[in-house]
């Protein structure tokens, strides 16, 4: 068990650094002027966070650590929220950016300008602290161990239950957005995507498409995942509410770790400007020496 353990830590940091390393990429580049851009940096910092956070409540619980931590899993508990909501709100502004790319291409950029993304950056922020912010002021429960020493168990129950209230109907607002506007986006694409005077915009917008569509699939595993859990909640299924909420670490890892994976994959000028960082540009010291050489040599 404790090899797991670690191994899964190793991979969790793993996929934060991958994390941090396309979002310096970004940044580096003109690319990260484009509102597409612009949000996957918002929303991959709220990843970061909530990912950071999962890794020691993770720790917490697995290394059975007692009450004297209960300020610390408290506040990482509230940042992990604050991250799930974060994540979910900034993937459907992508959605929404991906949609009106295809089906409004004339008015796409007025309505994603500088300011309109700034302000929808804000909303995901501001939405996702108040969706969360009461989790600073509650209680934990702990369990009393027969040596002295105290286990976390959790939230009080009605804490709890509003936990899964948020979980739930965030994710539910995801999922019926991007369904609506997922199906429509692909059937404006094939059908536009024929057409001549729209050839030279295909190649980037397919690779943006494609990204967006595998968000989107691994993003309603976590919803099927957290629709599990409130149902459990609902119908007072212990056995299932501990089996699907055991499962939300990995679920989430394997969410989190799509973004900066595919928009590395699908994005031609992102992989340049990566390549680039790797590539080093030293000047050759034979050619320099030779040619130093050949210039003495003709001045003497």
């Amino acid at each position: 068990e404790a090899m797991s353990i670690i191994l899964q830590t190793v991979v969790e940091v793993a996929l934060a650094s991958l994390y941090i390393f396309v979002i310096f990429i970004i940044a580096r580049t003109k690319i990260s002027e484009k509102a597409f851009f612009t949000m996957f940096m918002a929303t991959g910092f709220a990843d970061l966070i909530a990912l950071s956070s999962n890794i020691l409540l993770r720790l917490n619980r697995e290394l059975n650590l007692g009450q004297e931590f209960q300020h610390v899993v408290l506040k990482l508990a509230t940042a992990s929220s604050m991250g799930f909501v974060a994540h979910m709100l900034g993937n459907m502004l992508i959605t929404i950016n991906r949609f009106t790319a295809i089906c409004f291409m004339q008015k796409h950029a007025k309505i994603w300008s500088r300011k309109n993304v700034r302000t929808a950056i804000g909303i995901q922020y501001v939405a996702s602290f108040a969706a969360c912010s009461y989790l600073l002021t509650t209680r934990l429960e702990y369990i009393q161990n027969g040596d002295g020493t105290t286990k976390f168990k959790g939230f009080q129950r009605h804490i709890d239950m509003l936990i899964r209230s948020t979980f739930v109907g965030t994710c539910a607002l995801y999922a019926t957005v991007s369904v609506v506007l997922n199906a429509r986006l692909l059937f404006v694409w094939h059908r536009i995507s024929k057409m001549s005077e729209y050839s030279r915009y295909s190649r980037s917008e397919k690779s943006l498409l494609m990204y967006t569509a595998f968000v989107f699939v691994f993003t309603m595993m976590m919803c099927s995942q957290q629709f599990t859990v409130g149902i459990a909640a609902v119908a007072n299924n212990n056995d299932l509410y501990l089996w699907a909420s055991k499962q939300f670490f990995w679920i989430n890892d394997v969410m989190v770790s799509i973004p900066p994976f595919f928009v590395l994959l699908f994005c031609s000028e992102l992989r340049k400007a990566a390549f680039n960082i790797f590539q080093r540009k030293k000047p050759s010291v034979t050619v320099n020496f030779i040619v130093t050489a050949l210039h003495k040599r003709s001045m003497s």
